[in-house]
């Protein structure tokens, strides 16, 4: 369990396949938990240690959407208000439960996220977002988006998004980059949490985080760039992938 010369590349290479996807859509860490799973990590610690690579990533994705015109501060703390308290609550479970028996819970979740993407297919991908965000309605399911993401993670990028774009109205460029924002916000806390319950390994963590920051500028510039249809059919393949995973996986 840990860092070696041998285990090093798996874990860089991990990284920068979850922060591509997950800057991109969600369910980055389908690459990260289970890899540090097999390295022998119980799963506590893994879930721990797997928050370290994604606030990395996040401190990579959120200038580099920044610098291409894709930044909304004060969007991202009013639902990080929601988000960030319920994250902490998350967290706090997370640090004493194992979240093996709840993974078909998330799978059902994510299920019901690919469904949207394909019975509401002009939602996800309208060029701009609407004039009025409906944020009476977004707000409240950010803190069951909040608790979710930390308590779980995995997968917690397709719910944000499914209740930034269906419910709030923003257009899915747009709604990646206030999901990056949020996820920030909420994952500093979570850190937080599992560091002070002593579950995270830090240089596990850094090596994926490495990876990850890679893989989350990739993936900023190729959102902006190719556009709101292909984000949605990246989002409908890691949907796919992660609930099955779930579902018929050992392990999460």
């Amino acid at each position: 369990m840990g860092v070696t010369p041998t285990t090093l590349p798996f874990l860089v290479l991990a990284g920068g396949l979850s922060g591509f996807v997950n800057t991109v859509a969600g369910g980055g860490s389908l690459f990260t938990f289970p890899l540090l799973i097999l390295l022998g990590f119980p799963p506590q610690l893994a879930n721990g240690t797997n928050r370290v690579s994604i606030l990395m990533q996040n401190l990579v994705a959120v200038p580099t959407y920044a610098k291409q015109g894709y930044f909304f501060p004060k969007q991202a703390l009013a639902l990080g208000a929601a988000a960030v308290p319920a994250a902490f609550l998350g967290a706090a479970t997370a640090a004493r439960l194992d979240p093996e028996p709840f993974r078909k819970i998330a799978a059902l979740l994510l299920l019901a996220v690919l469904t949207t993407l394909f019975l509401k297919p002009t939602a996800w991908t309208r060029d701009r977002s609407r004039d009025r965000i409906r944020w009476k309605g977004a707000i409240p399911l950010m803190i069951a988006v909040g608790f979710y993401g930390g308590f779980f993670q995995i997968g917690t990028g397709m719910p944000l998004l499914a209740v930034i774009v269906l419910v709030g109205g923003w257009d899915l460029v747009s709604a990646n980059s206030l999901k990056v924002e949020v996820v920030l916000l909420f994952t500093t806390m979570a850190v937080i949490v599992f560091a002070l319950h002593d579950q995270i390994d830090w240089p596990a963590g850094a090596a994926l985080g490495v990876g990850n920051m890679a893989g989350a500028w990739i993936g900023a510039h190729s959102a902006v760039k190719r556009g709101p249809g292909w984000i949605r059919w990246v989002l409908i393949t890691m949907a796919t992938l992660a609930a099955l995973k779930m579902v018929f996986g050992g392990g999460v």
